[in-house]
């Protein structure tokens, strides 16, 4: 409930200053054009600055949304809001320019010319926005969420390296280079997109590594000898090369 309260908030913010600036527009302009000046036009400028004025305002609530988790979370959004903050800029700053010129120079074939221009604008615009979308679908198409508990690769890597740096200061070279050789396998050779968290291979590797660092963890590593570390060793570097089959599997998905 507070979650849908603030992410409202954001909506009331916006909705706010878009009020606030489309007042200051008819305020200027009724203080500026004495009452007998006001054709047409006036009121028609007046009008479309205050909708391209709403729809920059519509994108900054939708681009301050992406602070919300649950708006983070949809695939491809946050990627592709840049692109659709561009193109809302360049469409309302060129539909602006269009309209202060058919205002100047109004006339017939000038007030023609100008809704002309504004749908042929406008339809740009949109089927940009349609390639866009386009975009995010691709890019989107073969990432699947990965289910809990199963830790992503760059979770994998995380959890290593707190093992890394927990075994430099103890005298067990022979542990830290392999839980750091698998540290840099994983970064490196496992895609971190996809279909990680449903790929059966990469399940049972996730599961692996988890366990290999909760043995790690729990080693008393003054007390234990050499002979002591081998299985550990061994786990660690039959995980290492796991990670060559695991890769092309999730590469051919």
């Amino acid at each position: 409930m507070a979650l849908m309260v603030r992410r409202n908030g954001v909506v009331a913010a916006a909705l706010v200053g878009f009020l606030v600036t489309a007042s200051a527009i008819v305020a200027i302009a009724l203080l500026l054009v004495a009452p007998e000046q006001r054709s047409g036009w006036f009121w028609v400028v007046i009008l479309w600055s205050s909708f391209l004025v709403l729809l920059r305002w519509l994108y900054v609530a939708g681009f301050m949304s992406l602070v919300y988790r649950e708006w983070r979370t949809v695939p491809g959004l946050g990627g592709i809001m840049p692109a659709v903050g561009i193109l809302i800029t360049g469409y309302t700053g060129a539909s602006y320019v269009l309209l202060l010129l058919a205002a100047q120079l109004h006339s017939s074939a000038t007030t023609r010319v100008f809704f002309v221009a504004q749908i042929a604008l406008t339809a740009t615009v949109l089927v940009l926005g349609v390639f866009i979308y386009f975009v995010r679908a691709g890019a989107i198409a073969d990432t699947e969420a990965v289910p809990s508990g199963v830790r992503k690769p760059a979770e994998l890597a995380a959890r290593l390296k707190t093992e890394e740096d927990r075994l430099s200061h103890q005298d067990n070279k022979d542990l830290r280079v392999a839980v750091r050789s698998l540290r840099e396998k994983i970064e490196y050779s496992i895609p971190h997109v996809g279909r990680v968290g449903t790929n059966a291979v990469y399940v049972d590797f996730a599961g692996g590594v988890q366990a290999l660092c909760e043995e790690v963890s729990a080693l008393n590593l003054q007390a234990v000898d050499r002979d002591h570390l081998q299985p550990t060793l061994r786990r660690a570097e039959s995980l290492r090369g796991q990670i060559e089959m695991l890769a092309r599997s999730l590469r051919e998905g």
